[in-house]
């Protein structure tokens, strides 16, 4: 793991815990229970952001996802509306991490998720890596994956009942052994390989690091 990597999370996942138990509190769920719904409704019924489905087409060659706007009077959130709803997800995750962590206060009043990340500085950059590993977290917390863990849930379950795409929970899965359980890059790769084809389970996976250490 890199240096730059873990202080990325170090910095960020203080936030992201204390923006979920206010989530908690307000919906009488257990943080483990907390899906992306129950976000979105804390974000517009108490934190009065707007969400408008406002985006379409493509700027420059470009396809826009996201855009968060801070003003004066409150936060706006435009989107491109799309059939696939983990999709939508993940780009209003990334658009409320922005607010979350304060980018407004780092990278201008006016933040834009595209596709392609070849137009970014790299001071933007890192303010959108930051925001996609927040947002995978608000998609399914700690708490949540290891609620499924003790269940016993495949990778189908938690990307349904969560709704974040595959791709997006591999990628979480991996950081959640790397920084949770001390588990390499490598040997967190190659666990979610195995578990995304029901070949280890992923409580298993935790015993045996276990004995190992």
């Amino acid at each position: 793991m890199s240096k730059g990597m873990e202080l990325m999370y170090k910095r960020i996942k203080p936030k992201i815990d204390s923006f979920l138990a206010d989530v908690s509190d307000f919906t009488g769920k257990d943080i483990s229970e907390l899906t992306f719904t129950n976000v979105f409704c804390y974000c517009v019924d108490v934190l009065d952001y707007v969400f408008e489905p406002a985006i379409k087409g493509r700027i420059a060659p470009t396809k826009l996802l996201g855009v968060i706007h801070f003003t004066d009077v409150g936060v706006f959130i435009l989107y491109a509306p799309d059939e696939n709803k983990k999709r939508v997800n993940f780009s209003l995750a990334h658009e409320v991490s922005h607010a979350i962590l304060e980018h407004n206060k780092q990278g201008g009043q006016y933040l834009s998720q595209l596709i392609e990340d070849t137009d970014y500085s790299p001071a933007h950059k890192k303010l959108e890596r930051e925001a996609n590993f927040s947002a995978s977290i608000l998609l399914i917390n700690d708490a949540a994956i290891e609620r499924c863990i003790e269940e016993g849930r495949g990778m189908k379950y938690m990307s349904e009942h969560f709704g974040i795409s595959n791709q997006a929970l591999e990628i979480r899965l991996k950081f959640y052994l790397m920084f949770n359980h001390g588990f390499s890059e490598e040997n967190a790769h190659y666990t979610v390989n195995l578990f995304k084809v029901n070949r280890l389970k992923l409580s298993m996976a935790l015993y045996l690091a276990q004995q190992n250490q």
